[in-house]
Parts: C-alpha cells; sequence; structure tokens
C-alpha cells in the first residue's frame, strides 16, 4: 500500500514541476502557409512576452537538467526550431535578443548552401503558384503507378492564388485539384528514402517545366549564417539529419548515416561538440528504438521528438517532448501554454 502511494505521489509531483519544449520552424509574415510553419514577427514576440512574464525561459539542456526540480510559479520552457531556415537569423534572432530569450535551432545539413528548396516548399511553389500545368501527371511513387488530372485546375490564376491563400493541409477539403494533389504528393514523398525522393521531385520538375531556383523567403541558412546565429551564445545549434528523412521508413545503416554525418557537418562549422538533435516529423512513428539507439550511439545527449507533453524528470532524455506553436496571438499562445502545464 505504501509503495502505491509512494508511486503515486511522484507522478503527481511530476506533473507539479515539469518543463515544457516549445518548436516553432519559422518566424517571418507569410501569405501563404500551406504547411502551418509560420509565425509572424509581431506574434513571435507576443510569446516571448508571455515567456518572459509568466516562466522562467531557459536553453534546452538547462531544463533537461532542471525538470524535476520545483520553479513555483515560474515555470521552465525552452524554445527550439526545427529545419534551419534562414528566418530563423534574420527575423527570429533579434526578437530572442531583444527578450534575452535563448533557443535551439535544429539544421537539416543537406540544405545548408543548397541551390534547392525543401520539398514541401518546392510542391508548393510548383503546384500552388499561378501559372499553368500540363492537365495530366503519371508518377511511380515507392513502386506504384499513379496518374491524376487536374483539369480546369491547370490552369491557375492570381486570383483564384489569392483566394486560396489561406488553405492548410490541415483542412479536410482541398479547394481545387491542384490542392489535392499538393496534399498526396506530401504524404507520399515523405516516406521516401532520399534518393527515391529527389528522383520523384525530378520527375514533377520535368512534367512543371519548373527549375531548381530557391525563393529568397524559402532559403535554408548557409554555413556564415549558422555562425552568425550562435554568436554570442544566446542561440545553439543541434542537429536534424542530413535529408529531413523520415528515419522509420530507412534502413539502420541509412538512419545511421543520416544522424552522424549531420553531427559531423555541423561540428566542421561550428569547431566545438553539437550535442542535441531532433527528429524529422518527430512523431513516435517518424522513428524507432534502433534510431534512438543511433543518436545515443552518435553522442547525442539528448533528441527532440514530436508530440505534446511536460519533460519531467521520468522522461527520457532521447525522446523529449514538444509542444508544436502555431500562428497565435499571445493570449491565444498564453492559454494553450497554461493547458499544457495544468495538464
Amino acid at each position: 500500500m505504501l509503495g502505491r502511494f509512494k508511486a503515486w505521489k511522484s507522478r503527481i509531483v511530476d506533473r507539479m514541476r515539469g518543463g515544457v519544449i516549445l518548436l516553432y520552424h519559422r518566424v517571418m509574415a507569410m501569405e501563404h502557409d500551406p504547411q502551418l510553419l509560420f509565425v509572424s514577427p509581431e506574434h513571435f514576440g507576443e510569446h516571448l512576452a508571455v515567456l518572459r512574464d509568466h516562466t522562467t525561459p531557459v536553453h534546452l539542456h538547462e531544463l533537461c537538467r532542471v525538470s524535476g526540480k520545483h520553479f513555483g510559479s515560474r515555470r521552465p520552457v525552452a524554445i527550439t526550431f526545427d529545419d534551419g531556415y534562414a528566418d530563423n537569423l534574420h527575423y527570429a534572432k533579434p526578437i530572442l535578443e531583444k527578450y534575452g530569450i535563448p533557443a535551439t535551432v535544429f539544421v537539416t545539413t543537406g540544405r545548408i548552401d543548397s541551390t534547392t528548396e525543401f520539398w514541401w516548399d518546392e510542391l508548393e511553389r510548383v503546384l500552388l503558384y499561378p501559372g499553368r500545368l500540363p492537365e495530366t501527371l503519371d508518377l511511380t511513387i515507392d513502386k506504384q503507378s499513379l496518374h491524376w488530372e487536374l483539369g480546369s485546375s491547370a490552369k491557375y490564376s492570381h486570383e483564384s492564388c489569392q483566394a486560396y491563400s489561406h488553405w492548410n493541409v490541415l483542412e479536410k477539403d482541398a479547394p481545387t485539384e491542384r490542392h489535392a494533389l499538393y496534399k498526396v504528393l506530401c504524404s507520399s514523398i515523405s516516406h521516401l528514402a532520399p534518393r527515391e525522393r529527389e528522383n520523384v521531385l525530378g520527375d514533377v520538375r520535368s512534367w512543371a517545366g519548373s527549375s531548381l531556383e530557391v525563393l529568397p523567403e524559402y532559403r535554408a541558412m548557409n554555413e556564415a549564417e549558422i555562425r552568425q546565429l550562435v554568436a554570442g551564445g544566446l542561440v545553439d545549434v543541434g542537429a536534424h539529419t542530413v535529408s529531413h528523412a523520415r528515419l522509420s521508413a530507412l534502413p539502420r545503416d541509412v538512419q545511421r548515416a543520416e544522424i552522424v554525418n549531420s553531427k559531423t557537418i555541423l561540428e566542421r562549422i561550428l569547431g566545438r561538440p553539437v550535442t542535441s538533435f531532433s527528429y524529422p516529423f518527430g512523431c513516435p512513428s517518424d522513428y524507432t528504438h534502433e534510431t534512438v539507439a543511433e543518436v545515443q550511439s552518435a553522442g547525442f545527449a539528448l533528441a527532440c521528438s514530436n508530440f505534446p507533453a511536460k519533460v519531467t524528470r521520468s522522461s527520457s532524455p532521447w525522446e523529449l517532448p514538444r509542444f508544436l506553436v502555431r500562428d497565435w496571438d499571445g493570449k491565444l499562445f498564453e492559454r494553450r501554454l497554461e493547458e499544457l502545464f495544468d495538464h
């Protein structure tokens, strides 16, 4: 009986004490955001004001050290970014500096100095921007032959693009065949190995007659920008694989290469150890026990996932939960944060 009481008391203490890791991707004001990755600079500033006034913002590694301690009403929170977009430096860092709040940016190293976009951004540019496309598309994805008819959506006007600018992939209905195709391709491509994914993207480029241009607002950081990002010590950098692959879909040796090589590349750029990692996509189905073992073997001290929960003393340091943040105003952000802390 006493043992069960102690276990119950321990769980209650964990709930009272834990910290929170926030997951962002981008800080920039954009009209189109089908993946819901953007938080406007205005809203990001409101988020940081809430954190300054109601929590204890800490570095990610520090949160893991203090998550089992009691912080009273000023609860520990760490900010993270995934992917490594250039706006993390040019828009997010100045706001972080204004409020004196630290953050960790997880960088996909294959995009550093790249002349191509992240695959979801390229699909957005090809399918959801104005222009004319062929009426039919035939692709082979994962050994399956697929056929789509765009019909009247083959021609996409500026007016239509404007009318559907607020559409996102979480919406049940697709307003045009282009949007439906975008959702299908995003879902299908995300499960492919890197080489297979690039082959499919190459076929889409050939079909659309599109270039490999990188729109300025969609580019990732280059090496100089990564060094500039960490200058001053407020922002740290972690690894996010080489190609942003869904690791659970890859053989173990390929997973190992994605994990180890991303660490090696960043350590060469920064000239110091890189000890934090985040799983691409990050849901429990996006990595495996083997993946976690490879992250540990590579020498990472911690790794972040993508499911909402508090970090407590019982949390695994290699499967840390995070709370995905959307483009909320300060009041809604504060309410969502309170709900997570009270859960």
